[in-house]
């Protein structure tokens, strides 16, 4: 678990005005192992505004954050009673229409900690009535506008089930659930077995709106099989009497030197739809330290790649990129510029026969200041191709052709202090584990 204790509470007994931190952390709030005379895992910590540092109680290697638990520092002699591990939460909604009907609904939300590292989670006729709306996008291109999911049900632990390239081309993702039907039933299991991460779903919809019931079914293994080695796996399934839409996937990472890192993922849709198998695949190169960095891959989607537990932004296309920059620290803590960064981001993107349809060059200059502000200048020249017109939401159509686009971007941000003292600002996290 992971919190920051703000606002301190000021100790006027302390020559430089620094002060003591309160703060209580309910333990039915997380999850644990009961027993006497535990030891947890445990860090601090402090980000210093003034000098833009971060220390860390326990010290860790460079490159690494607070969330690495495994070197965090040991908290001897702990005492814990057996944590409750069941919580129920049951709705009723009444509708009074102006003829006099009235209709009542019920329903449940059920959470069990089968271990203190693996939850169980079932609903019934779920309500996601209080979920917040979505915000309005304006679709001008002709690829799929991306909404991220809301409901509670199906946040928590939502990472554990993530599968490929975030908001491009997702094996898994929720918001394909109850899109167009209500929610009649479902269970989650998700956690930690050994050194597997573990997560399964199964949700099944009512029959409405012309469309059969429907069962949404997915599994997700992702183990750590050496140091810094990890792999994994999903399936998912949708099913109901009309047709199936099956997925098989298998993902991996090597990290080294630090935090660079080598991953790849690879996936193969079965549909009814179709007589052949349709793929998508990513391999990259990820490459870092404090003064350089380097990142380079290929993404490639079949044209009729399309999981119906998933979201693809964009079929029948070839990614390859690169994005490489330069961050030299030119100050010592005295002069106005701290770092400076300088970067360059290349993209083609070829459709499977070969033709190039879209192409980006972005050429950045960034300053960074001691306290932290920045100032950043950018040139873009985009180029696309279009080998088919397409009609905007508003009944504008745009023709085929070949488009480019050049254009300088400057921008400027600058942190927002509440202390009369914006140098003075000290900011602390800690983590634990147990």
């Amino acid at each position: 678990f992971f919190f920051n204790p703000h606002p301190a509470i000021p100790d006027s007994s302390t020559s430089r005005g620094l002060g003591d931190v309160y703060k209580r952390q309910p333990l039915k709030s997380i999850r644990f192992s009961p027993g006497n005379n535990k030891t947890w895992g445990i860090n601090f910590q402090r980000n210093i505004s003034k000098t833009s540092e971060t220390a860390f109680w326990s010290k860790l290697p460079i490159g690494f954050d607070i969330k690495r638990v495994s070197m965090a520092g040991k908290l001897n002699g702990i005492n814990l009673k057996n944590p409750k591990n069941l919580k129920l939460t049951p709705y009723l909604l009444s509708d009074n229409n102006s003829e006099n009907k009235s209709k009542v609904q019920t329903g449940a939300d059920l959470k069990y900690s089968i271990t203190p590292a693996l939850t169980l989670d079932l609903t019934y006729n779920t309500d996601f009535a209080q979920v917040e709306a979505d915000n309005a996008q304006i679709n001008l291109n002709r690829f799929n506008l991306f909404y991220p999911e809301k409901r509670e049900f199906f946040l928590t632990r939502s990472k554990l089930f993530s599968f490929g390239n975030s908001r491009q081309t997702e094996i898994f993702f929720s918001r394909r659930i109850g899109l167009n039907q209500n929610v009649l039933g479902g269970s989650r299991v998700y956690g930690q077995i050994g050194k597997t991460s573990v997560g399964a779903l199964n949700i099944h919809t009512q029959a409405e709106n012309g469309l059969p019931s429907t069962a949404y079914s997915a599994l997700r293994l992702r183990s750590d099989i050496r140091d810094r080695t990890t792999i994994g796996a999903i399936v998912t399934d949708v099913s109901n009497k009309e047709a199936q839409n099956s997925v098989i996937g298998f993902d991996g990472q090597m990290r080294f030197w630090g935090s660079s890192s080598i991953s790849a993922w690879y996936s193969q849709v079965n549909d009814d739809q179709f007589e052949k198998p349709s793929q998508a695949s990513m391999i990259k190169v990820d490459l870092k330290n404090d003064r350089y960095f380097f990142t380079a891959g290929q993404h490639r989607v079949d044209k009729d790649f399309d999981p119906a537990l998933g979201f693809v932004q964009r079929n029948d296309m070839i990614g390859t990129g690169a994005i490489m920059g330069f961050t030299p620290r030119v100050g010592n803590g005295e002069e106005l510029i701290r770092q400076m960064r300088y970067t360059l981001y290349l993209r083609d993107v070829k459709n499977l026969e070969g033709i190039s349809e879209t192409g980006i060059v972005n050429v950045g200059i960034d300053a960074i200041f001691e306290s932290r502000d920045r100032v950043g200048l950018k040139i873009i020249q985009e180029r696309e191709k279009l080998l088919n017109s397409f009609t905007l939401g508003n009944g504008l159509e745009i023709q085929k052709g070949n488009y480019r686009d050049r254009k300088i971007s400057l921008s400027a941000s600058c942190l927002l202090y509440t202390s009369p003292s914006p140098r003075d600002v000290e900011e602390w996290r800690i983590a634990g584990c147990g």
